[in-house]
């Protein structure tokens, strides 16, 4: 099949689907500047990463949140990997989850605290703090 140019729903493992405007919606190996490849059931090119994963900009894939670079975070608002969770947004770093939360969690009965200088979710207050 080496040449042949067939119609697939589904692209081969290790290609994905070119949706970009202007493409002929080729499998292509890498996604096109400033998408992502979303290694999902439709193996395809996508502007934004769908609900459950996240754009990782070091190697423009979409990715679950626990895949994110070191020190980045999942932010549910863009579907990226963020090394600052948005301000705006009240958000926090959740090292557990790997996703920027509103309210910081209790995992095996320890409570973690917002700290507002970091935008991290942290186990003790620093000293800064009273």
């Amino acid at each position: 099949m080496n040449g042949v140019r067939i119609c697939v729903e589904v692209c081969q493992m290790g290609t994905y689907g070119d949706q970009t405007s202007g493409s002929y919606r080729w499998c292509v190996p890498n996604c096109p500047s400033g998408t992502f490849a979303q290694n999902d059931t439709q193996r395809r090119c996508v502007t934004r990463c769908n609900s459950t994963t996240y754009g990782d900009k070091d190697n423009w894939t979409c990715v679950d949140p626990l895949n994110c670079p070191t020190n980045y975070t999942g932010d549910p608002t863009t579907n990226l990997c963020v090394n600052w969770c948005p301000e705006a947004n009240g958000t926090f770093s959740d090292n557990i989850s790997k996703l920027c939360v509103a309210k910081c969690p209790i995992s095996s009965g320890v409570y973690y605290y917002a700290d507002t200088h970091t935008r991290w979710c942290i186990k003790t207050c620093s000293s800064t703090y009273n």
